[in-house]
């Protein structure tokens, strides 16, 4: 906003607007397409803002549709807007941007809670977390992050600390980003170098379900599972956690416990060494959408091992993510996510 007042209120004001919205659409379990089509709008706006007016958007309908009439699910457009976003940005120049939010909405949580006379101060996550120059999906330097985020806590007298998820930096100082899931990821990191006797994930839903509700009506919480059920099935398309955010707190054994935001009195969903979910042979079913199939077609497949270096190599060069692969006497197939980046190349 350049330190400009007058674009700054008008910012906070589309900011706001939004989070009111979104607060409502929330709680309802579907909306016309019509608020739907408003709220994204907005969305797009503010996104706007930040790039400079740069980014190109049309809301086009049909004449014969009348959007107020079509209920859709709330926010599901959400998703999808964020993904274009995503995909959309270059590297090293739009960490720093994509940064700003973290920051930004970090700042006014650490203000609103000094407003209400409470003990707190705001850390800037990229003064503590070190990654590797990877932008958008940057690899943590633990080594070098644990001894930074040790010696900030144990100088540090506030009862409360906010900091931002999602932002850290390189050696060099530029700013870096974790990936999706990056938030969640950044408190994993922080509870494992403070040796947190738990962690708490805030989110929209309450826990892991048999499948997801959104599809699912007779989907069902379930109560407790262990780690390693949890990143099989966040591997496998379950959102309410990504997989880097588990590896962490494995190692250490912190308990992860899933909360809901917009229920809070809810049960508490506990990820843990141990409980394992052995009562049921199925515990969740989960899919994954938009997947590339990479088939790799020759009568001498068999046993030659070279296939699958050969191709893993590519994907490793290009940063590919690699979900799984099936095998037969003639084929190996290799799926992974088809709106991964340089997938083209």
């Amino acid at each position: 906003i350049n330190n400009e007042k007058e674009n700054a209120v008008y910012y906070l004001n589309k900011f706001a607007k939004l989070i009111r919205k979104i607060l409502v659409a929330s709680n309802e379990k579907d909306i016309s397409l019509a608020d739907e089509l408003e709220t994204m709008k907005l969305y797009m706006n503010i996104e706007n803002i930040r790039f400079s007016n740069e980014i190109d958007f049309k809301i086009k309908i049909d004449e014969k549709i009348n959007p107020e009439n079509i209920r859709v699910p709330s926010l599901i457009l959400q998703p999808f807007l964020e993904n274009s976003l995503w995909h959309g940005l270059s590297s090293k120049t739009d960490d720093k941007i994509v940064s700003f939010s973290e920051l930004f909405s970090s700042y006014i949580i650490a203000e609103t809670l000094k407003h209400k006379e409470l003990e707190v101060i705001l850390k800037n996550t990229q003064e503590l977390i070190t990654t590797s120059e990877d932008y958008s999906n940057a690899a943590v330097n633990f080594a070098i992050s644990n001894a930074a985020i040790e010696t900030f806590f144990k100088q540090c007298r506030s009862r409360i600390v906010v900091l931002p998820g999602f932002v850290a930096s390189s050696k060099n100082g530029e700013s870096t980003t974790l990936g999706r899931g990056g938030s969640d990821y950044t408190a994993a990191i922080i509870a494992v170098a403070t040796n947190a006797s738990v962690l708490e994930i805030w989110t929209d839903v309450s826990g892991m379900y048999t499948a997801n509700p959104k599809f699912v009506r007779q989907a069902v919480p379930i109560k407790n599972i262990s780690y390693q059920e949890a990143m099989e099935l966040s591997h496998f398309g379950a959102k309410v956690l990504y997989p880097p955010t588990i590896q962490p707190v494995l190692e250490k054994e912190i308990p992860i416990c899933i909360k809901n935001a917009l229920d809070p009195d809810h049960p508490v969903k506990l990820i843990s060494r141990d409980f394992i979910s052995a009562d049921s042979k199925i515990v969740i079913i989960c899919a994954i959408n938009e997947i590339l199939a990479v088939e790799v077609f020759d009568s001498y497949i068999v046993g030659q091992s070279v296939y699958d270096y050969k191709l893993l190599k590519h994907f490793a060069n290009y940063h590919i993510s690699y979900i799984t692969k099936n095998t037969n006497a003639n084929t190996i197939t290799h799926y992974s996510p088809e709106n991964s980046k340089n997938i083209d190349q």
